[in-house]
This record gives structure tokens, C-alpha cells and sequence, in this order.
């Protein structure tokens, strides 16, 4: 039989699954807010009652395709790799398919699908792939910190300065508009200088050696976990006791660990957001490793 590789399973499985969810919900949403802007029809409600009627329908939509569509998907995609346990690993962190070890509203996603019962007996049977460790991380990952989003995150962040800087130098000296253009180079300076959450903990020297050297940050492989810019060396999947993901903001991906060297407890927090491998992913990558190896 021949493989494909999990990235193009999970590709195909973000153009059926993914995108299609994604253009229902967007589609209809945008389509209730043209007719309220550009047409002349009334409504026996209110139009804000039908801006949310839509974004309802849209959701309900985008749910509905996505609860029918991941479990073809999956049985197609999970026959066809070399490696599942990677490829689950993807598919979660990609929204394709629900955690099945999740809890709350997502295991209601993750046990309710629409499939024949034959499908549900193909999937049965596949599930157990997913024990099959052999392939799972059988070549080293590596991960690296991405210049490309260090680089543009820096860009994002020197509008701040500039916009105060340009104030500065166009607006007469003693008129509140320059004092409020000082501010804000004042505090787009310090927005560089601190390392706080809202600049992902990186100050300007940091970000310009990241940009400039590519480092990897994490190597994982069957036998364990490596935090490169660490000097624990390589921590076994069994000494790993807890994986989780935390947020600080809505776009702020976290890790948290927690694991034992040399009879010590340790914990780690990795802020996952300039890492070129996707958080979700990652994240899940690991507590597959500690699921299968630890």
C-alpha cells in the first residue's frame, strides 16, 4: 500500500472539512449584514434581532457541515498515512476533528457525528492505529523560532513609536496634541524595552538576535523532549507530568509543563506564538509523546 504524508491528509482535510465550515458561517453572516445595509427590506424585528439570527444560522450551519464531514474525512485519511498518531496530532490542532479526550461541549462534538453504522465500524477498526507507536516521531522534530513572525511582529509594533516620532516632529512644541505624540513614543519605547505578555515577553535586542539566527527551541523524538535553550538536556516522556495549554490573550498559544530531572520538579511556561510550528499542533504533539512513550 502506498502512504501519503500526513501534510497533504491534512491539507484535504482543511479544504472538505475546515473551509467549507468556515464559508457557511462567513457567508452567511456577510450575506445578512449586505440585505440590511444595501436594500430596502423590513423586517417584523429589529435589525440587530436579524444580524444575530443570522450569525445563529451561520454558526448552525458551519457546525452541521463540519459534524458531517470530519468523520469521512478521517476514516479516508487515517487508511492512508504512515504515521496516524502524527496525524491526529495535526487534525486537532487544525480544528479538522475533536479532541476524543475532550471535555465539556467538545466531547459533545468528538461522540456525536453523522455516520452510517458501517462507518462507525470502519472507524472502530481504525482506531486501533493509533496504538501503533512504531512511526509516531520516528524522525527527530525540530522546532524553530519563526523570523518571518518576529519580524513582522516588530514591524506591527513600531507603529506605536513612529506615530509619535512623526507628532513630535510636525506639531508645535506646548500644544496637548504633541504632549499626547510624546506619549506615545514613550510608550512604544517601553513597549520594546519590558518584556510583558502584550509583546510576547520579547524585548527589541531579543527579537533583532532571533531574527538574525534561526535557534531551535524544541527536539522531540520517541525517547523524549528536549527544551534547547534549557539545560536539562533530554527529558524522558516519563519524567513529563503534566501538558497544557494556557492563553494570556485570544491570539496567545501557551504551553505549560511541568516534569522531574535529576530528583527535581520543574516547570516551564513556552509561549508558542513566533514557533514555526503551529501551537495547537505542538501542543498536542507532546501529549501524544507522553501518551504513547511516558
Amino acid at each position: 500500500m502506498s502512504y501519503i504524508s500526513t501534510k497533504k491528509a491534512t491539507r484535504v482535510g482543511f479544504l472538505l472539512v475546515v473551509f467549507p465550515a468556515a464559508f457557511l458561517f462567513f457567508g452567511t453572516v456577510g450575506s445578512v449584514a449586505f440585505l440590511l445595509e444595501n436594500t430596502d427590506m423590513e423586517f417584523p424585528i429589529p435589525e440587530p434581532a436579524v444580524f444575530f439570527g443570522g450569525l445563529l444560522i451561520g454558526g448552525i450551519l458551519g457546525t452541521l457541515w463540519w459534524m458531517m464531514s470530519f468523520h469521512p474525512w478521517r476514516i479516508w485519511a487515517f487508511s492512508k498515512v504512515n504515521d496516524p498518531i502524527d496525524l491526529q496530532a495535526k487534525a486537532i490542532g487544525w480544528f479538522i476533528m475533536p479532541n476524543p479526550e475532550a471535555k465539556g461541549m467538545e466531547a459533545f462534538f468528538a461522540n456525536t457525528f453523522f455516520a452510517s453504522s458501517k462507518g462507525k465500524q470502519k472507524w472502530e477498526l481504525l482506531l486501533s492505529r493509533l496504538e501503533e507507536k512504531e512511526t509516531f516521531l520516528q524522525e527527530e522534530k525540530i522546532v524553530y523560532q519563526s523570523s518571518l513572525k518576529i519580524l513582522s511582529g516588530t514591524l506591527l509594533m513600531a507603529i506605536v513609536p513612529a506615530f509619535g516620532l512623526l507628532g513630535m516632529l510636525f506639531i508645535e512644541v506646548g500644544k496637548p496634541e504633541f504632549y499626547f505624540a510624546l506619549a506615545l513614543l514613550i510608550a512604544g519605547i517601553i513597549f520594546y524595552a519590558v518584556p510583558f505578555k502584550y509583546n510576547e515577553h520579547m524585548t527589541l535586542p531579543q527579537r533583532i538576535k532571533a531574527i538574525q539566527k534561526k535557534e531551535p527551541q524544541l527536539i522531540l523524538n520517541q525517547s523524549g523532549l528536549e527544551l534547547v535553550q534549557e539545560k536539562y538536556g533530554l527529558i524522558p516522556w516519563k519524567d513529563i507530568e503534566q501538558v497544557r495549554e494556557e492563553r494570556e490573550s485570544q491570539s496567545e498559544r501557551i504551553m505549560f509543563l511541568s516534569f522531574r530531572t535529576g530528583g527535581e520538579y520543574h516547570s516551564r511556561t513556552l509561549y508558542l506564538t513566533n514557533m514555526d510550528t503551529f501551537g495547537p499542533y505542538l501542543i498536542q504533539l507532546v501529549k501524544l509523546g507522553k501518551h504513547h512513550f511516558g
